[in-house]
């Protein structure tokens, strides 16, 4: 469980930063094409470009593994297991009464840490590397929507203040600044309100679906093929 909620963790932090253009495009058989004024798609790319230029992603994952390396998986193993058990609407048991994550998941594998450690720089590592060949579609995607969203007049504003100094310096580490030691710690220092709200809109979201049906329990039979 630990292992996988790390995980979910990292992903999520990952999702964030990298946005929903390599993530979440939907299939081009579910969007209908928008036309694209070229002046403005262009307008747009040269914008783009300076916000995510070659190598970006690549060096998110390095900031990304140093961050979480330097304190915020710390934090996470150092959480009570009764917090994450309430927040699922469960009640922990007394076994991991006075303990924290890391100690339940040492209790079980003496090698967890070491473990968990290397899977996350391989994890980072490998995106990374994967990220040089998806980031081309990010730039493709995040121009198309800009050329949509601003209009020609303030895409070229916005071209001509990413072209003084300030807005060179700007635009350069606008992306890096999501994967910035503070500003993750901000993010991870609200998941124990986020838990512990969460019992309570768990209860509101049943009594929305009150009038549904209850789910269908999961099959025990097996089926003979």
């Amino acid at each position: 469980m630990l292992k996988s909620t790390l995980l979910a963790l990292s992903l999520t932090t990952v999702s964030f930063v990298l946005g929903t253009p390599a993530f979440a495009q939907e299939s081009p058989t579910e969007v209908t094409a928008t036309p694209v004024d070229p002046a403005r798609l262009k307008a747009a790319e040269n914008v783009v470009i300076k916000l995510v230029p070659p190598g970006t992603y690549q060096r998110i994952m390095k900031d990304m593994m140093d961050t979480m390396a330097s304190g915020i998986v710390d934090q996470m193993l150092g959480m009570d297991p009764a917090v994450m058990a309430a927040m699922a609407g469960d009640e922990a048991n007394g076994a991991v009464a006075g303990k924290t994550l890391e100690q339940l998941a040492a209790e079980r594998d003496p090698y967890f840490r070491e473990r968990m450690d290397i899977m996350m720089k391989v994890m980072f590592t490998e995106m990374g590397a994967m990220m040089v060949e998806l980031e081309p579609e990010v730039r493709t995607a995040l121009s198309s929507i800009y050329a949509k969203k601003y209009t020609l007049a303030e895409l070229n504003d916005i071209g001509a203040f990413f072209a003084t100094p300030s807005g060179e310096s700007f635009a350069g580490n606008f992306m890096s600044t999501f994967t910035d030691k503070e500003l993750m710690q901000a993010s991870f220092g609200m998941m124990p309100k986020i838990m512990e709200a969460m019992p309570a809109i768990m209860k509101k979201v049943e009594a929305a679906t009150a009038h549904l049906p209850p789910p269908p329990k999961p099959s025990t039979e097996t089926t003979e093929q």
